[in-house]
């Protein structure tokens, strides 16, 4: 308990300080005006051009800003999507098919699987891992494909974990690739 009540007391002697560090810039700011507009008659003289130039130059900065942070938020939900296929390729129902009594199960969780992908491959070439994402769909198809040859035989496939667990280390592999590709 005691731990805590000085953690509490370290944030706000942190707050009073970072408050009291801003009033004494802006009125050292506030005196500096002023002392400027004393002795400097022409201090608040603008011209059209200068005012102009300001606001071509704060227009420009905001748009450049903005646009930097939509793209950085396309990022940080593609991400979120490769988080949550990656998730989804780890998990042991993904190459252990012994809990499973229907095929449409597996079908269900590879079509959810591959409208991810659909939506990581439109973005691919934008964000600049469009040849990643070839061969992340090569070995998709790879599972799907040894899924599909199978999928009349449940128990070859709850008998094929290494066959089907290989593409899916290969995905992860690949997306890990992506995620970090996404910063670069």
């Amino acid at each position: 308990m005691m731990w805590g009540a000085k953690m509490i007391k370290n944030g706000s002697k942190e707050r009073r300080q970072r408050f009291v560090s801003g009033c004494v810039l802006t009125v050292l700011v506030l005196v500096l005006i002023l002392y400027n507009l004393k002795n400097n008659r022409h201090f608040l003289d603008a011209t059209l051009v200068s005012c102009i130039t300001l606001w071509v130059a704060a227009v420009l900065s905001y748009s450049v800003t903005r646009r930097n942070t939509d793209k950085r938020k396309q990022k940080e939900i593609l991400e979120s999507i490769i988080t949550e296929v990656q998730s989804a390729m780890s998990c042991k129902y993904m190459y252990d098919f012994s809990g499973y009594t229907d095929t449409t199960e597996i079908t269900l969780i590879k079509r959810a699987i591959s409208n991810k992908m659909e939506i990581l491959g439109s973005y691919a070439e934008r964000f600049g891992f469009l040849k990643k994402m070839k061969q992340l769909n090569s070995s998709f198809d790879e599972y799907n494909e040894f899924i599909g040859d199978h999928i009349h035989s449940l128990e070859y496939l709850k008998q094929s974990k290494k066959e089907l667990k290989r593409p899916l280390d290969i995905i992860d592999t690949i997306l890990c690739d992506i995620r970090i590709s996404l910063y670069d």
